[in-house]
């Protein structure tokens, strides 16, 4: 009722006001985390990035956007890398990340390169990004430590109709002569069926956060591992999801919840947000 109210109040504001509300709702204000780094041309229009604590990462052209959102440009995209990186940095030697919509696995490439031993399984249904994240990986010489799962994730396994947008993105498809059937599990299910004990689960799957979530319940109470959330609340309430209560599920499992910066966030809070878009840590 409180988002109804205000998206009606927003079509009453002049356009400079507006253009600033949308800026909040989605995270690109001002300040966030200093992620201190150097960059390198290459001769290939490849690009070096290595990152204070030593990290080097090599990302091709196509990945420049990414790279300015999550390290350089102001708003809560640095914070979530900024945090993500200090949970990875911090992570066991050996541990695994599950990254459940990879895309292009810039996530995952960052956990691979914070420690030798680290291992990730990405999970993400459009083929073309798993290609794309298979060329980044083997690019950094890191695709061995690394299991790509062409498959969405969901609370209920089978197979789904998708379609790919023009950007690759695997978007639901209904009736769509373009549309490719793909596989969808449970993130309990790829963790029974593939041995996989997850330190670090990201999850950041366009407003289906609840859905999967519904299908990792056994997996987050027998590992308890840490959550890296990015939450779409507009898609979510269209869906007819309650942020509120599927951070309710959480904390009835022992999670608590705090901005990518560290400072603690009240379950609550998320639930009346006023954003679009919200990035979170459970642990």
């Amino acid at each position: 009722m409180i988002k109804r109210a205000a998206r009606l109040a927003t079509g009453l504001l002049p356009e400079f006001a507006r253009a600033r509300l949308a800026r909040y709702r989605f995270g690109y204000t001002g300040g966030g985390a200093e992620i201190p780094l150097t960059r390198e041309g290459r001769a290939d229009g490849a690009f070096r990035v290595t990152l204070g604590g030593g990290a080097a990462l090599v990302l091709t052209p196509d990945l420049e956007p990414d790279f300015k959102d999550h390290f350089v440009d102001a708003g809560e995209a640095r914070d979530e890398m900024a945090g993500f990186l200090e949970v990875s940095r911090r992570s066991a030697p050996d541990a695994v990340l599950l990254d459940v919509g990879s895309n292009k696995g810039l996530f995952s490439l960052v956990h691979l390169l914070t420690g030798p031993r680290h291992r990730a399984v990405l999970v993400e249904p459009s083929p073309p990004l798993c290609d794309d994240a298979r060329t980044l990986l083997t690019l950094n010489g890191v695709v061995d430590r690394a299991q790509i799962v062409a498959a969405g994730a969901s609370a209920t396994s089978g197979s789904r109709a998708i379609v790919i947008d023009g950007l690759g993105f695997a978007r639901s498809a209904s009736g769509d002569a373009a549309a490719i059937d793909v596989p969808f599990l449970t993130i309990d299910e790829l963790c029974a069926t593939h041995c996989v004990v997850p330190a670090i689960v990201k999850i950041d799957v366009e407003g289906a956060e609840a859905d999967v979530l519904r299908g990792a319940a056994a997996t987050l109470r027998a590992h308890r591992p840490i959550l890296c959330l990015e939450l779409h609340l507009d898609f979510l309430e269209r869906l007819g999801e309650s942020a509120a209560a599927m951070l309710a599920g959480l904390s009835d499992i022992g999670y608590r919840f705090e901005t990518p910066s560290g400072r603690p966030l009240a379950a609550w809070r998320v639930g009346r947000s006023l954003k679009a878009m919200m990035r979170i840590v459970a642990r």
